[in-house]
């Protein structure tokens, strides 16, 4: 059960962890994609 609870934690870190890296990748091509109009407009 122990062991459970602590895979279980890794599991939730190791998520979160590529959450957030989808989410800089998003924000950076979303920046591009921006800027990128911005030059053609």
């Amino acid at each position: 059960m122990i062991f459970f609870i602590l895979a279980s934690l890794k599991f939730i870190s190791f998520y979160k962890q590529i959450e957030s890296q989808i989410d800089n990748f998003r924000k950076i091509k979303f920046k591009t994609v921006y800027k990128n109009s911005l030059n053609r407009g």
